[in-house]
């Protein structure tokens, strides 16, 4: 269940929780192992489980000019999150009023008060509170108080560096899906909505759906073996194609602005205004221009061949 807090509610309370407060973008491993950890606790117990997270990032909201983008969409990290097993999610909206708070009132107010947290599970580099002036201390001490119990797990690391979304973001930024995808644990993956674009694509042979993934993360410019899960409009599972993935300005066009489009093998459905989930296996080469969109053409056909070729050692999970 999803339970969105507008505006610091009081009036909204919980009886009882094991709970982990955090942004969770990524859902990384590090933050799989605070969830293990919090769903151990919750087994044991026999109490419900939450995660405290926020929207927007106070990161957005303070400094929106460094704001970094996204690995995940809000309803992605949802899904993750629930996927481990948590009873609750809740969405926080940040605001000027939350920022302000120190974090002896976080606690007090959010925490004791609201909802009534038994047990917390935290980061090893966990701040919070106005100006982040809290720390782990603070909330082992207040836990004394209040009553409840405190958990902090260690990092994570992968190659000798400790895990962390930042980390993550570079990996992907630099090209390196590979590192991304074992501190994720999973491929890199865009969530984005289909919207209309030139139809080039679809002139020369190849339609293409052009999604627009708001402030996520991209990968370097270039054509990328690519699998797609489209919802289905009702409650079966989504389906699974194979794609190829282009990202860049398509030079052979004189475009100079950047665009992300997907051409799905072997698919043929009108998709404008859904949502898609673009699932990073393999970058197949640079983007490059061509002389002519008969070589264009050529080269596509060139990039199916690869996609399909990698596609078909790849396990769609």
């Amino acid at each position: 269940m999803v339970t969105i807090i507008q505006d610091y509610d009081p009036s909204f309370t919980r009886d009882g929780i094991g709970l982990s407060i955090g942004v969770f973008d990524g859902v990384h491993i590090g933050h799989q192992s605070i969830l293990q950890r919090l769903y151990d606790w919750g087994q044991v117990s026999q109490l419900p489980t939450a995660v405290l997270t926020f929207e927007p990032s106070p990161v957005e909201l303070l400094k929106p000019n460094l704001a970094p983008p996204k690995l995940t969409q809000s309803s992605q990290k949802i899904e993750i999150l629930q996927s481990f097993g948590i009873s609750e999610v809740f969405i926080l909206r940040f605001n000027r009023e939350i920022s302000n708070m120190s974090a002896t009132d976080f606690i007090s107010g959010i925490l004791a008060d609201q909802l009534r947290a038994q047990h917390v599970v935290i980061g090893y580099d966990w701040h919070f509170g106005k100006n982040r002036g809290g720390t782990i201390a603070t909330l082992e001490k207040y836990g004394k108080k209040y009553g409840f119990g405190v958990s902090v797990v260690e990092e994570r690391q992968i190659d000798g560096q400790s895990v962390h979304s930042t980390r993550i973001r570079s990996a992907i930024a630099e090209g390196n899906l590979e590192l991304a995808k074992k501190m994720l644990t999973r491929p890199h993956t865009l969530r984005g909505r289909v919207i209309s674009g030139d139809q080039r694509g679809r002139h020369i042979g190849f339609p293409t759906a052009n999604i627009d993934a708001g402030r996520q993360v991209l990968p370097p410019s270039g054509v990328y073996a690519t699998s797609v899960t489209l919802k289905n409009s009702n409650s079966e599972r989504p389906t699974i194609y194979e794609s190829v993935t282009n990202i860049g300005i398509q030079p052979t066009f004189g475009r100079n602005t950047s665009k992300i489009e997907v051409h799905i093998l072997d698919f043929n459905q009108e998709i404008y205004g859904k949502e898609l989930d673009v699932v990073f296996r393999e970058k197949i080469r640079s983007e490059m221009e061509f002389p002519d969109i008969q070589c264009l053409a050529q080269q596509i056909r060139e990039d199916i061949k690869v996609a399909r070729s990698i596609l078909k050692d790849s396990c769609f999970v």
